[in-house]
């Protein structure tokens, strides 16, 4: 079996993919796999033992990640009272603190948030300790669901670690727990050394400290997150093979040289404590993967059994998806066994170049392996960041990462080393300089929309043999190879232009408006609206809407540029996320009424950015890409912002659309008076069904056939009113409300008749 452990991970993941997604693709090449190892020279033996392993896994997988539906969210069979252990490591943020709880009398997983700014001091929660038996008093609550295209699954993400609702806890006080584990030990020695860097060193120093040295990255701003995942550098700022080999390699020759232990000692020494570290650098998987590595090959090592690197990454593999088999779906797990398996097979090649050189392939190599990844989650990369990893990787493992560790060292021991923090930080400021004034000049991300799940087969077929043909340097075929790796991608990102399929898709974004028009070929990407949020004080802007829903939904679907953006009033809920839409993406031309008033900032953007503003009367129309948008209103100045909405009107899909902004009863009046003959297939409900819009004269003329109502779930304002809900249902229209069924999307073919869906059933 030497060497051919990887065999045998291909079985695992064949399995996981097919319990994952059900599609008998993944099952089909599963067999085909099967009968390669059959008919492949040598091969044969691996045919029982890769068998056996599928249907391991595939058992493991069903009954460990599939919830059962019984588990699922009820309210009325939830008690507010819930008595059981914590199993997770205690959480401590800013905004709250959370933990991972296992109920007494069921089998899944209750997620607990404890909101700390009703906490007063530590002894308040010195209480909650991984292994303490709790009982906790809270307001039980559903997992945060999906629902828009793009959008990052939350609560699926947590149902894949047997998580099944939330605990919302408001007061301390209502949490009782006693106890504790034995681990719990080392979490709170990985607690305390973070507290102290806070409390002695500088703030910058102290959070770079608690990413790289023990896996917690909650000190670092968002926009130092942001940055490195822009560049492709995110695995910087995870604990890997690179950390796990510098702390042991400095732990190991410390030893040695300050004639503490001989060599035979500081090997057992740095075996006993490589799982005690995964612990306090807190047992993400990439950290688990490094450190389980380093300990079976020093294992190995003493026992003189013959290994290769590539079986000794396949029993770690193995043995942490079965051990935990929800490792599989963690984003840092995949990113570090494909990169490692990568560097591993392509050990030889890399040794054959200059010092240059195979830095520089190491850095393509890495890109090329994890590109379908970075396209199936994020839906760009960035080709600048091959040449940015070969400047900052060497940066952090020779600069960053050893002056982090004296550091850290002086932290726990009483070394005189405290004036390396302002040397750390003299250096880093200058070193992140050139990154920062790079992003903000030369950042242009190739922007492909979600990577096809099933075309990862042929790309992967496709990089293997790419692979293997540089590895026998044979160039002319190693070529050939990366031009179909090309053209693999590009039919990925080319996808929509070729596609007839047009859209038109209301997201969720609560209580606003945001409907994006995508035309068949690509002709043309139309914004009508793009709703903003406040902070919680009802008078700050913020970007979380476009953050969490316009922004992935555009880039899932491959738009990297917006033809026209209707803006129907000045309200937040509708323009409130114009100037970081204005700031991401290219924007051919701003549409509003003649009524319409910018603010002095967005003035300032529009100039800045070059971008068309046009203002449109009644009886004028805008067209784009053969698709006419008629507006019909306003008519005249009403003097309010919502009276004054532009009001549209399309034909798209074969059906007729009205777009109403927020206008009321009025306004209708004036449209029914003024176009006594309007009649349409699709009504965007006014005012998100305020009870101030939606007559019922307005609706019997207009005779919709579907209504769809963007509004929050939940809103303080009690949208949609009961009146409007009484009104289209007495005329026997379709209601489709965002807050129950999530995004509504219309897809067509040309002026066919296409068909509605929602993110939720």
């Amino acid at each position: 079996m030497k060497g051919n452990n990887h065999l045998f991970v291909l079985s695992a993941i064949t399995s996981a993919l097919s319990a994952s997604f059900h599609n008998t693709i993944f099952s089909w090449c599963w067999i085909g796999w099967l009968v390669y190892l059959v008919f492949a020279k040598g091969l044969q033996k691996r045919v029982f033992v890769s068998l056996m392993i599928a249907i391991v896994f595939l058992n493991v997988w069903n009954k460990g990640l599939l919830v059962d539906p019984s588990l699922k969210f009820n309210s009325s069979s939830i008690s507010n009272t819930v008595v059981g252990k914590i199993i997770s490591p205690v959480s401590i943020s800013s905004k709250a603190i959370q933990f991972t709880l296992k109920p007494d009398q069921v089998n899944d997983k209750t997620l607990v948030v404890v909101y700390s700014d009703q906490i007063q001091s530590e002894n308040q929660y010195s209480q909650l300790k991984a292994g303490a038996n709790c009982t906790i008093n809270g307001l039980p609550q559903p997992l945060d669901r999906k629902t828009n295209p793009g959008q990052f699954d939350y609560g699926g993400y947590l149902e894949k670690q047997g998580i099944t609702s939330e605990l919302i806890v408001k007061d301390p006080q209502n949490v009782y727990c006693t106890g504790a584990s034995t681990i719990n030990q080392l979490y709170l020695a990985r607690t305390t050394v973070i507290q102290k860097a806070q409390e002695e060193l500088s703030p910058s120093t102290a959070s770079w400290i608690s990413a790289l040295i023990l896996g917690d990255d909650q000190f670092l701003s968002d926009d130092t997150i942001e940055l490195f995942q822009k560049w492709g550098l995110s695995h910087l700022l995870a604990i890997s093979g690179l950390h796990v080999g510098l702390i042991v390699s400095s732990i190991y020759f410390s030893l040695i040289k300050l004639q503490l232990l001989t060599r035979e000692k500081a090997q057992w020494f740095v075996i006993i404590c490589l799982p005690f570290y995964a612990i306090l650098a807190g047992g993400a998987p990439s950290v688990w993967r490094a450190s389980l590595l380093t300990f079976l090959a020093l294992i190995i090592t003493k026992v003189k059994i013959k290994l290769t690197t590539t079986d000794m990454l396949g029993v770690v593999f193995l043995l942490l998806i079965l051990i935990k088999p929800e490792n599989m779906y963690h984003l840092g797990f995949q990113f570090s066994f494909l990169i490692t398996y990568c560097l591993l097979l392509s050990k030889s090649f890399i040794q054959n170049q200059s010092r240059f050189f195979s830095i520089l392939t190491i850095s393509f190599l890495s890109l090329l392996t994890l590109l379908p990844l970075q396209l199936y989650n994020f839906y760009y990369f960035n080709p600048l960041s091959i040449l940015i990893n070969l400047l900052y990787v060497p940066y952090f493992s020779f600069i960053v990462m050893p002056l982090l560790l004296v550091i850290t060292l002086s932290l726990i021991f009483p070394f005189p080393f405290s004036f390396v923090d302002q040397m750390f930080q003299n250096i880093h400021h200058f070193a992140m300089i050139p990154l920062e004034n790079i992003d903000k000049t030369l950042f242009y991300p190739w922007i492909t929309g979600k990577f096809p799940l099933l075309m990862f087969i042929p790309y992967f077929v496709v990089f293997i043999l790419f692979m293997n043909q540089l590895s026998r340097s044979n160039k002319s075929k190693a070529f050939y190879s990366g031009c179909l790796l090309v053209v693999i991608l590009l039919a990925a990102t080319l996808k929509p232009y070729i596609s007839s399929s047009g859209y038109v898709t209301t997201l969720d974004v609560g209580q606003g408006d945001a409907i994006v028009v995508e035309l068949p070929h690509r002709k043309g990407v139309i914004l009508i609206d793009v709703a903003g949020t406040l902070q919680a004080n009802f008078k700050s802007p913020s970007d979380k809407v476009y953050r969490q829903v316009i922004k992935p939904y555009l880039l899932s679907r491959g738009i990297s540029s917006i033809d026209a953006v209707f803006l129907s009033h000045e309200d937040h809920d509708h323009i409130g996320s114009l100037p970081y839409l204005l700031g991401d993406f290219k924007v051919g031309k701003l549409i509003t009424s003649e009524y319409f008033t910018f603010s002095q900032e967005a003035k300032k953007i529009l100039e800045q950015k070059r971008i068309e503003h046009i203002t449109l009367s009644t009886g004028e129309e805008f067209v784009q890409g053969n698709q006419h948008f008629y507006v019909l209103s306003p008519i005249n100045n009403n003097g309010s912002t919502n009276e004054n909405s532009l009001v549209l009107f399309s034909k798209i899909g074969g059906l007729t659309w009205l777009f109403t902004g927020d206008i009321n009863t009025d306004i209708e009046s004036e449209l029914v008076t003024k176009y006594p003959n309007l009649t349409i297939d699709v009504l965007k409900v006014a005012h998100h069904g305020s009870n101030s819009s939606s007559a019922n004269s307005f609706i019997e003329t207009v005779s919709p056939k579907y209504a769809l109502i963007s509004v929050g779930d939940n809103n303080r304002y009690g949208h949609p009113h009961l009146e409007v809900i009484n009104s289209l249902e007495q005329e026997g229209v379709s209601i489709l409300r965002t807050d129950q069924v999530g995004a509504i999307q219309y897809q067509f073919r040309s002026n066919q008749l296409g068909t509605f869906t929602t993110q939720l059933p």
